[in-house]
């Protein structure tokens, strides 16, 4: 028996072609833009806090995994791929908020620092656009692997 296309067959095929369209796009990640973080409801990666202040959330995508990993304090974010030797890797893409507004992402190796500042799990660093802190990310990333007693040591 033939199948008859009707217009309402072939517009109910479309409205479901374009409503599973989301679905298969959210497996499509390439890791070149920073991954939503729903506040006060995603966990930091590192220490299982929420993540709550967004002036002070960071983030990375591993090629590895294909993942987007969220912490809530950039010094977390430098423990964690410290942990698992990615923090050197250039693959490895490192995002910080800005502290300014909170909604800007900031390439973390590009950005500079301010510390003594009160962040959600101590480390004390709020990003800023290259040039506005007083401190570049290798500061940082040393500073942050020592408080967190990181004992993988890593280059640059």
């Amino acid at each position: 028996m033939p199948i008859e296309f009707t217009r309402r067959r072939l517009l109910g095929g479309a409205v479901v072609v374009l409503a599973a369209q989301p679905l298969f796009a959210c497996g499509q990640v390439d890791g070149t833009q920073p991954a939503r973080i729903v506040y006060d409801r995603d966990t930091c990666d590192h220490c299982a806090m929420l993540i709550s202040e967004r002036k002070f959330a960071a983030q990375c995508f591993t090629p590895r995994t294909g993942k987007h990993h969220r912490f809530d304090d950039v010094g977390c974010m430098v423990a964690w791929t410290s942990e698992r030797r990615l923090i050197d890797e250039a693959e490895t893409r490192l995002w910080v908020a800005s502290h300014r507004d909170g909604t800007t992402w900031l390439d973390a190796r590009a950005a500079s620092y301010d510390d003594g500042v009160n962040s959600p799990m101590g480390y004390g660093f709020a990003a800023k656009p290259p040039g506005e802190g007083r401190l570049d990310f290798k500061t940082v990333k040393a500073s942050a692997q020592k408080r967190a007693h990181c004992e993988i040591p890593t280059t640059g």
